[in-house]
């Protein structure tokens, strides 16, 4: 009994100080679940009072009668209430980076061993409008839109999963406090200036896939192809994506440099630089990254891309 009242205290004391994060899922059970009454249930209580004091003014059976039924209803609706938050394991999934201006999304899958779970609401700030969730028997998914972030890392903020069911007199909540942050890149300016060549040229003769002068065959699309060389003939007739492959070309390498830009301030230069990597990428070049204490060697593909894109968001000036 100390041990269940030390823990309780010690979760109390957590919720109260907002302490995180807590590694792995977040299980609810007694000592994190709280409940207090909704505006609703306020009223019912003082409506509750009042009956019940003129029913001992009065002395009158049925009153007592009446407002012990109403009385009985409520003391079942808290016991309800608290048991649909009890028994849910609640993993939370770190979101992809996203550039400025957009919204990270969330992914929360909720483990649920018992019976479904109705009207569950999540919220990361108390203004938020909630993301209503009926979760069944097993795992239910359910995605949630952040509040968008400047540039670079964002540890992800807490979680609040409640509820109001069955009466909505009562609410009861758990705080989530997720492992793992949100990286958010810089957002790309409208246009860039072309960037400077890098004057070694990657030679691609004899390597399928790249070359643009003899025409090679068809193969299957993999992550990091150009557009450009997606054979959409082939895919409009539901013949699967494919690329073509050539032989032959070569292929300039491109420095994106921080020095060659024209003068603007930081944030104006991470911009132009995230635009002349996407255009690098979707024109299938191959592109360094040169940026004040950081440089990046000359590559492309997915893998490449987001290199480059995770230096941008975590470049700090000095």
């Amino acid at each position: 009994m100390a041990g269940m009242r030390l823990r309780q205290r010690f979760a109390l004391r957590r919720f109260l100080r907002g302490l995180g994060p807590v590694a792995g899922p977040h299980l609810t059970r007694a000592g994190n679940v709280y409940i207090l009454p909704t505006r609703q249930g306020l009223g019912f209580l003082l409506v509750l009072a009042l009956m019940l004091t003129g029913a001992i003014n009065y002395v009158n059976s049925l009153a007592f009668a009446f407002t012990f039924l109403l009385g009985s209803v409520g003391i079942t609706g808290i016991v309800h209430t608290w048991r649909n938050l009890l028994g849910l394991r609640i993993h939370v999934h770190p979101p992809e980076p996203v550039f400025a201006g957009t919204a990270p999304r969330l992914a929360l899958v909720f483990d649920n061993p018992d019976g479904p779970r109705a009207a569950l609401e999540i919220t990361a700030r108390r203004r938020d409008t909630p993301r209503r969730l009926e979760a069944g028997q097993g795992q239910t998914v359910a995605h949630l839109d952040l509040p968008p972030a400047p540039r670079g890392r964002h540890p992800l903020p807490a979680l609040q999963v409640s509820t109001r069911f069955p009466l909505g007199l009562f609410r009861a909540w758990t705080i989530v406090h997720p492992e793992g942050d949100c990286l958010i890149w810089p957002k790309p300016a409208e246009s860039a200036p072309a960037p400077r060549a890098g004057g070694d040229a990657h030679t691609l003769a004899g390597e399928a896939g790249q070359g643009r002068d003899d025409f090679a065959g068809l193969r299957d699309y993999r992550r990091g192809d150009s557009l450009h060389h997606v054979h959409w003939k082939a895919a409009a007739r539901q013949q699967g994506l494919l690329v073509k492959e050539f032989q032959g070309e070569t292929s300039e390498s491109v420095i994106l440099d921080w020095d060659g830009l024209p003068p603007a301030d930081a944030e104006t230069r991470l911009s132009l630089l995230c635009r002349q990597i996407l255009d690098a990428e979707a024109a299938g070049q191959r592109y360094a990254l040169h940026l004040p204490g950081h440089a990046i060697p000359s590559g492309r593909g997915a893998d490449h891309r987001r290199r480059c894109l995770d230096a941008l968001a975590l470049w700090e000036a000095g």
